[in-house]
Protein backbone atom coordinates (compact mmCIF):
# COMPACT_ATOMS: atom_id res chain seq x y z
CA UNK A 1 0.00 0.00 0.00
CA UNK A 2 1.35 3.19 -0.72
CA UNK A 3 -0.01 6.51 -0.05
CA UNK A 4 0.32 9.87 -1.83
CA UNK A 5 1.40 13.02 0.22
CA UNK A 6 -2.13 14.46 -0.17
CA UNK A 7 -4.11 11.06 1.38
CA UNK A 8 -1.29 10.89 4.18
CA UNK A 9 -2.25 14.59 4.99
CA UNK A 10 -5.98 13.50 4.73
CA UNK A 11 -5.79 11.21 6.96
CA UNK A 12 -3.36 12.66 9.72
CA UNK A 13 -6.32 15.43 10.04
CA UNK A 14 -9.02 12.88 10.63
CA UNK A 15 -10.08 12.35 14.12
CA UNK A 16 -9.16 8.87 15.92
CA UNK A 17 -12.33 7.07 15.01
CA UNK A 18 -12.74 7.96 11.66
CA UNK A 19 -8.52 7.50 11.33
CA UNK A 20 -9.54 3.42 12.79
CA UNK A 21 -12.39 3.15 10.17
CA UNK A 22 -10.20 4.04 7.28
CA UNK A 23 -7.66 1.76 8.46
CA UNK A 24 -9.84 -1.39 9.41
CA UNK A 25 -11.91 -0.67 5.37
CA UNK A 26 -7.47 -0.64 4.00
CA UNK A 27 -7.19 -3.63 5.48
CA UNK A 28 -10.02 -4.85 3.25
CA UNK A 29 -9.10 -3.23 0.50
CA UNK A 30 -5.65 -4.86 0.60
CA UNK A 31 -7.15 -8.53 0.87
CA UNK A 32 -9.55 -7.54 -2.24
CA UNK A 33 -9.38 -4.04 -3.58
CA UNK A 34 -11.93 -4.22 -5.92
CA UNK A 35 -14.56 -6.15 -4.06
CA UNK A 36 -17.31 -3.59 -2.96
CA UNK A 37 -15.69 -0.73 -4.98
CA UNK A 38 -16.55 0.86 -8.28
CA UNK A 39 -13.85 1.61 -11.17
CA UNK A 40 -14.26 4.54 -13.19
CA UNK A 41 -12.60 3.49 -16.88
CA UNK A 42 -12.16 6.74 -17.93
CA UNK A 43 -9.41 7.37 -15.34
CA UNK A 44 -8.93 3.89 -13.82
CA UNK A 45 -9.31 5.28 -10.34
CA UNK A 46 -10.86 3.01 -8.11
CA UNK A 47 -13.46 4.67 -5.32
CA UNK A 48 -14.57 2.13 -2.03
CA UNK A 49 -17.14 3.65 0.71
CA UNK A 50 -16.48 3.39 3.90
CA UNK A 51 -18.50 4.39 7.44
CA UNK A 52 -17.73 8.16 7.08
CA UNK A 53 -17.10 8.49 3.18
CA UNK A 54 -15.23 7.15 0.37
CA UNK A 55 -11.68 6.56 -0.13
CA UNK A 56 -10.24 6.96 -3.83
CA UNK A 57 -7.54 4.47 -5.01
CA UNK A 58 -5.13 3.06 -7.94
CA UNK A 59 -4.81 -0.29 -8.16
CA UNK A 60 -1.69 -2.25 -10.32
CA UNK A 61 -2.21 -5.38 -10.50
CA UNK A 62 0.72 -6.88 -11.91
CA UNK A 63 2.18 -7.28 -8.58
CA UNK A 64 -0.06 -5.96 -6.40
CA UNK A 65 0.13 -2.70 -4.97
CA UNK A 66 -2.54 -0.50 -4.17
CA UNK A 67 -1.94 3.39 -4.40
CA UNK A 68 -4.33 5.76 -1.88
CA UNK A 69 -5.25 9.02 -3.43
CA UNK A 70 -7.82 10.63 -1.41
CA UNK A 71 -9.72 10.05 1.45
CA UNK A 72 -12.98 12.14 1.70
CA UNK A 73 -15.34 12.05 4.73
CA UNK A 74 -17.60 14.77 4.95
CA UNK A 75 -19.09 14.74 8.45
CA UNK A 76 -15.83 14.16 10.53
CA UNK A 77 -14.12 16.52 11.93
Amino acid sequence: MAWVSHAEAQYQSLPPEVQRAVSRHIARLTADPERNATCDAKTDRWTSAFDYGLITYLVHSAVLRITLLRITAPGAG
